[in-house]
């Protein structure tokens, strides 16, 4: 039940994750398109790049604005000055929502490897969930075995109708995860060759060391079904020879 809870837990934190994505986007979004529109305004004002470069670099004091700049026409002057002014507050706005989409893009990073992560652990509870069903099969196996009891061919064959299940439930897995992770690498959210890159081939390596385990395991089990065949055959050819041995051994009596 425990792992049952873990999944239905698990498939709430994935649409958490997802909704938590999408107004991230979203934000992300509208300040962006207000970054576009402090740019336009900012160009609209018409700021010699002298002055644009020097409130970039921080490096321009309207005190030292002197008549100097525009031939000591005072109305000039002072249009330059507002000019600046506004370019000023308009910048320092820019740059603040620069900062912003910095930190949203930072938390969208967040969210997406999370995401993954949550999507690989979805998935891996569900092939938990198929895994219980082999488990319990192979404990009925196992206590007939100790009993002394006879293992049929229908128990190996349920064993392996349930191996095939949690197969194809671990190549979901792999499908679903790889598609992730291939999506953060092509959108630069996981840079490729870096840690988090190296960790996640790891994992992918290891869903598909799980699936080739499963595969030999199914194989074993066949064999195990077979042999089980063998051993009823042979079985009903003893029964078959005994009864035979006896039936001449009351014939070569009757004889004498």
């Amino acid at each position: 039940m425990n792992r049952i809870s873990d999944y239905l837990s698990f498939k709430k934190n994935i649409s958490t994750i997802k909704s938590a994505i999408k107004s991230v986007r979203s934000e992300l979004s509208a300040n962006e398109q207000a970054l576009a529109e402090y740019a336009k305004q900012m160009n609209a004002i018409g700021l010699d790049a002298k002055y644009v470069e020097k409130i970039k670099n921080g490096a321009l004091e309207i005190e030292t604005i002197t008549g100097y700049e525009t031939d000591g026409n005072k109305d000039a002057n002072a249009q330059l000055i507002e000019k600046i002014e506004k370019y000023q507050d308009l910048y320092d706005k820019y740059t603040d929502i620069e900062d912003t989409i910095e930190d949203l893009r930072e938390t969208e990073k967040e969210w997406l490897v999370k995401n993954l992560e949550y999507v690989n652990e979805y998935y891996q509870k569900l092939s938990d969930i198929k895994n219980l069903a082999i488990d319990k099969k192979q404990d009925n196996i196992d206590l007939k075995e100790a009993q002394g009891k006879k293992v049929t061919t229908s128990d190996y064959n349920k064993l392996v109708s349930n191996n095939e299940a949690y197969i194809k439930s671990l190549r979901t897995t792999y499908k679903k995860t790889n598609a992730e992770f291939n999506k953060l690498v092509n959108n630069g959210t996981i840079e490729k060759n870096s840690a988090e890159w190296f960790e996640w081939k790891e994992t992918l390596a290891q869903l598909n060391s799980e699936i080739v385990q499963a595969k030999i395991n199914t194989a074993e089990w066949k064999d195990e079904i077979n042999q089980v065949k063998i051993d009823n055959y042979t079985s009903s050819l003893d029964r078959l020879q005994a009864k035979y041995d006896k039936l001449n051994t009351t014939i070569s009596r009757k004889e004498k």
